[in-house]
């Protein structure tokens, strides 16, 4: 049987090996504190991973139209009379069908089920996440890649905006790449302004990843 004595001391034990609720909410707040620094951290990680996938995709993608030039001697739709860009939506003058429809010759699949003649040795060359579907290749966004075609082959690709007829020098200042594939993605703000100026006092941020970077 404990004494009065030996009972005090087990109580007084018992409560220094607790903690009070003053010292759970330090803990809490320290944490959150520690979440607040490394979260951001965690945010930049994830968005860098993301461009070094863009940076990587835009690199097969055009080492596989070239390689398509090799094999052919052409590049695909070799017929348009005039430099071709593709990937951008429907809702604008440039062709968001034909994109798919590159995508398609490079994975030598046909999106009718039938002989596919934008392929004819029957190659695939572009390997797509297939659950993406046939003829989508999406940048880490959710957004199809730009892709600008020297198909009219004078040694470089003209850059348009997005509906414009014309070259666009507000949008695009690089009017001209000296190359036969210009290859991009509108990165993380899914604006289209790798031609902009930021302005110090805010703006969006000019994130789009290019192939002649």
């Amino acid at each position: 049987m404990l004494t009065q004595s030996e009972g005090d001391a087990n109580v007084k034990r018992m409560r220094k090996s607790g903690f009070t609720l003053v010292e759970l909410l330090m803990v809490i707040v320290i944490i959150a504190i520690l979440m607040g620094i490394l979260l951001p951290t965690v945010n930049q990680v994830r968005k860098r991973a993301k461009i070094a996938k863009a940076t990587a995709e835009i690199q097969s993608l055009r080492s596989a139209i070239l390689m398509y030039e090799t094999t052919y001697g052409y590049l695909p739709f070799v017929n348009n009379a005039d430099d071709l860009l593709l990937g951008y939506s429907s809702s604008s003058s440039l062709n968001d069908s034909t994109y798919e429809l590159l995508i398609c010759y490079l994975q030598n699949i046909d999106p009718d089920g039938g002989s596919d003649p934008g392929n004819p040795r029957g190659m695939r060359i572009l390997e797509v996440n297939t659950k993406q579907g046939p003829g989508r290749y999406l940048d880490p966004w959710g957004n199809d890649y730009r892709v600008a075609l020297d198909t009219d082959y004078n040694g470089d690709v003209k850059m348009r905006g997005s509906g414009d007829s014309e070259p666009s020098p507000r949008k695009f200042p690089h009017e001209i790449v000296y190359s036969s594939v210009a290859i991009w993605s509108i990165g993380p703000d899914k604006e289209e302004d790798f031609g902009e100026t930021a302005p110090r006092d805010g703006g969006y941020p000019i994130d789009d990843i290019c192939s002649w970077d």
